[in-house]
């Protein structure tokens, strides 16, 4: 009788040790993000449906061994697919199914992924989107790699689906540069994102629609009644999202900056609680450039660390507001700092400060100095921590006009060139995602905002740039692997010795 409770003890810790094999198969979510489980908002937008929601995953089957990430859609799908009886899902390999051209129609086309075998490097043309059908409609996620923003992206397309109301969103660019050309990937990728795009002037904002976010780009071009026209929209409910500098740069030239002229929406931003100060913002935490200098009859590349562009870090960031979701840091190109002052009826909050290690360049008689070769010595007198990005919620004060506005939600950036095609000499395409997040929020998408960041997030130590968090990390880490769990199997051996000694003087 021993024996067999002995045996049978052993059989029981045996089958909770391998309750995580694949010989007793269970998955459990514990991601901090819940990335393998369905959101509330999810379910919701589900519900709406009342007919077949197809899902289509196209992948080859080559992209599974070169990203076995690639496994964790086809994971996620099936849970998708699994929370309702109207959500279908198959898996296709488009490449083996002679797909290739019905895909091309639906803007779906093969990306090159670079591979390496036997020291020989090749490219394979793969695929890796996503279909989702409804009522005789198609909405497509042309590539995808990861479970990143995933459901974000298929819940945005799947709610357009169901609802056919569309996400809008108008450009007003106001600095005498273009849309088309200086700020090329901006409506892409919020068209990207379910985003129906307007270009409009200043003179159109009285006919436009307050439940259409506005994005106003730059001021130096804008006049007194233009300036007029923008805070009538915004007082009778519009939300908009300002990016402004107190200074003009030529971008494509040799960076030479001016003051900007005309500084009406400024002093319209500064009356409702946002100084955008006239001086340029420096940082120790910088973008290290390339530039080419002459040496003799050759070129050679010089590396420098340029204050003038900063680089977020992740301590600078107000994670606590929903604009932020998901996002570690950006790219900021010549800002200005920004002062705040709340009111009884405004509700102000900074999103993204520079480091503590930040100063301020005032105008000389010469101008600003912006030359890479130039040394930038800290002004000591002005160092600290400064904002680049803030937000404001509430009743705005008319600066033209009497009374308060309706509660709106505003989004000041001290830079008119963040979502520029400056971005290419930096790398920085998550400054265009990032944006995304604040049309959403000024949509007020608050629900399919809170999901856009999942998996996002990452554990692994290596991709924290923060040092403070970096250690705090590290350490936790070191004490559960080499503390806790082997002190757990300590305790487990002991509990189970002690209950054979029970046994056996039984």
């Amino acid at each position: 009788m021993k024996k067999k409770l002995i045996t049978i003890l052993y059989i029981v810790i045996i089958l909770l040790l391998a309750a995580d094999s694949c010989l007793f198969y269970t998955k459990k979510d514990f991601s901090r993000d819940k990335t393998f489980s369905l959101s509330d908002v999810t379910l919701k937008i589900l519900e709406l449906a009342d007919e077949k929601i197809q899902i289509t995953y196209y992948v080859s089957d080559s992209l599974k061994t070169m990203y076995p990430s690639v496994k964790d859609i086809k994971e996620f799908l099936k849970i998708y697919s699994a929370a309702s009886k109207n959500v279908y899902m198959v898996v296709k390999d488009p490449q083996k199914n002679g797909m290739s051209e019905m895909l091309n129609s639906l803007g779906i086309y093969p990306q090159q992924i670079q591979t390496t075998e036997n020291n020989k490097t090749s490219f394979s043309e793969v695929f890796s989107a996503i279909t989702i059908e409804y009522k005789g409609n198609t909405e497509v996620i042309p590539f995808v790699l990861s479970t990143m923003s995933l459901e974000y992206d298929i819940d945005s397309r799947l709610k357009y689906l169901i609802t056919r109301i569309p996400r809008q969103a108008a450009l007003l660019c106001a600095n005498g540069l273009s849309l088309d050309t200086d700020y090329k990937y901006l409506i892409p990728w919020l068209e990207s994102s379910g985003f129906v795009c307007t270009q409009i002037t200043a003179d159109d904002l009285p006919f436009m629609s307050r439940q259409i976010p506005l994005i106003v780009i730059g001021s130096s071009i804008l006049t007194s009644n233009e300036v007029m026209n923008i805070e009538n929209f915004v007082m009778s409910g519009g939300n908009t999202a300002f990016c402004v500098s107190s200074n003009d740069v030529e971008i494509y030239t040799d960076w030479s900056v001016a003051p900007v002229k005309n500084k009406s929406l400024l002093e319209l931003l500064d009356f409702w609680g946002v100084k955008i100060c006239p001086e340029m913002l420096l940082d120790i935490s910088n973008y290290r450039i390339t530039m080419q200098t002459p040496d003799g009859s050759q070129i050679h590349n010089e590396y420098i660390n340029y204050p003038f562009w900063i680089v977020s870090q992740y301590s600078g960031i107000n994670h606590e507001h929903p604009v932020t979701v998901g996002y570690s840091g950006l790219e900021f190109y010549w800002p200005s700092p920004l002062e705040l002052f709340e009111s009884d009826t405004v509700s102000i909050k900074p999103i993204f400060n520079t480091s503590q290690g930040a100063w301020l360049l005032k105008k000389t008689q010469d101008g600003f100095d912006t030359n890479p070769f130039s040394v930038h010595i800290p002004d000591e007198a002005t160092k600290g921590t400064y904002t680049i990005a803030a937000v404001l919620e509430g009743k705005v004060s008319g600066f033209y006009n009497t009374g308060k506005s309706q509660d709106v939600r505003i989004f000041v950036a001290g830079d008119q060139y963040f979502i520029s095609n400056t971005i290419e000499y930096t790398n920085s395409p998550h400054n265009q995602d990032f944006f995304t997040n604040v049309m959403l929020w000024l949509s007020k998408e608050d629900s399919l905002l809170s999901i856009r960041g999942k998996g996002m997030s990452s554990s692994q130590l290596v991709k924290i740039t923060d040092e403070q968090q970096f250690i705090r990390q590290k350490k936790l880490t070191v004490a559960v692997c080499f503390v806790v769990l082997p002190l757990l199997v300590v305790i487990i051996f002991m509990i189970m010795v002690l209950l054979r000694k029970r046994i056996n003087n039984e």
